[in-house]
């Protein structure tokens, strides 16, 4: 017996079993109650051709699903594992990054505090000397001072968990411990020019010669003489 001659037999069984549809008289109901009968014997046989196959087909499909797992699992359990350890890994360099950036900030607003008193303390002592207007200058030059923060780096080549070993590379730490010191290296070259901002406030150089009543001035890079400026003369 193939498929192909049991779903034959199926539709020709079912064929016959449409003229029973309509019963009237003893006759026909007779014949109905032998194909009720022959129907049910043929499904019974058609049961017992399919249902091992069936069964075998359940025991591979669990088989199958199992193995599935097993690969999966493994697959899906390990990438969980890797998953934590990278997650880690990250948060571990956010904490990092966030200390020494926290660190830098105190560091460059320590630094800026202690140039600002420098400048305070050399402006009261130019108030206390009767120069005001050269204590107004470095009043105004300490409120100008900024933290300038310091850039730290570490550099990590590998990284395997929490519980395993960490290879180090290498970076510079770079510190800038008096940048007044830095000005003067990149002026006379031992810098480039570049590692440095430097800007100059005429109207503040302006103001100290002349509440200091100097007219002629040229040196440390700066000359001043006095010049005629038109005036509008109201008649």
């Amino acid at each position: 017996m193939d498929e192909i001659k049991i779903q034959t037999e199926s539709v020709e069984l079912v064929a016959y079993g449409n003229t029973f549809l309509v019963i009237s008289d003893q006759e026909t109901l007779n014949a109905a109650n032998e194909y009720l009968t022959q129907n049910k014997a043929k499904q019974k046989m058609f049961d017992e051709y399919f249902d091992p196959e069936i069964e075998l087909a359940n025991k591979a499909h669990k088989n199958w699903l199992a193995k599935k797992k097993a690969a999966v699992g493994m697959l899906a359990e390990n990438y969980k594992k890797v998953s934590e350890v990278a997650g880690a890994y990250l948060s571990e360099q956010e904490r990092i990054k966030k200390a020494e950036r926290e660190l830098a900030e105190a560091e460059a607003a320590r630094k800026a505090a202690e140039a600002q008193a420098i400048i305070i303390a050399a402006a009261e002592k130019e108030q206390d000397n009767g120069n005001e207007q050269g204590a107004a200058d470095l009043m105004e030059q300490a409120t100008d001072i900024v933290p300038v923060e310091v850039e730290t780096k570490k550099v990590v080549s590998n990284f395997k968990g929490t519980s395993g070993s960490t290879s180090w590379g290498t970076d510079l730490s770079v510190t800038v411990k008096d940048p007044a010191a830095i000005y003067k290296a990149a002026l006379a070259g031992e810098f480039p020019i570049g590692c440095v901002e430097i800007s100059v406030k005429v109207s503040v150089l302006k103001a100290y010669f002349k509440g200091n009543k100097i007219t002629e001035y040229n040196k440390n890079g700066v000359e001043i003489k006095e010049i005629k400026i038109p005036r509008t003369v109201t008649p």
